[in-house]
């Protein structure tokens, strides 16, 4: 998974204070709600999981990753329309891999613009 950090330097006017901070935003509440996903799917709470899903879209579209993108809108169709608990764990497998990857791409785009700043 890559990110492509373009659409949300455009979105902020290449404002790096404000990019630090929506980073910084990202970067803490992914584990939180990598976590959350992974109890709703335990609990077999379908539901709860497509609404998590849904509402952390819109917090990593403007990383520009489509895999990434893809992999999180699979997860909340998937928990809505037709939940297949083992497809749903393979899918949440694929995207506690995916945060692995965030968390580092963030880190390094922090420890450089916190370089710039």
């Amino acid at each position: 998974f890559h990110l492509d950090f373009t659409h949300l330097l455009q979105l902020t006017g290449e404002d790096s204070e404000f990019i630090i901070e929506v980073l910084e935003i990202i970067e803490s509440e992914s584990p939180d709600v990598l976590a959350d996903m992974q109890s709703q799917l335990h609990s077999k709470s379908y539901k709860k999981l497509s609404a998590t899903a849904h509402k952390y879209k819109s917090s990593i579209n403007i990383l520009g990753s489509q895999e990434l993108d893809s992999l999180v809108k699979s997860i909340e169709l998937g928990a809505k329309q037709s939940p297949n608990h083992q497809h749903l764990t393979k899918l949440l497998e694929d995207f506690e891999f995916a945060c692995q990857s965030l968390m580092r791409q963030i880190s390094q785009q922090l420890t450089h613009l916190r370089s710039q700043v």
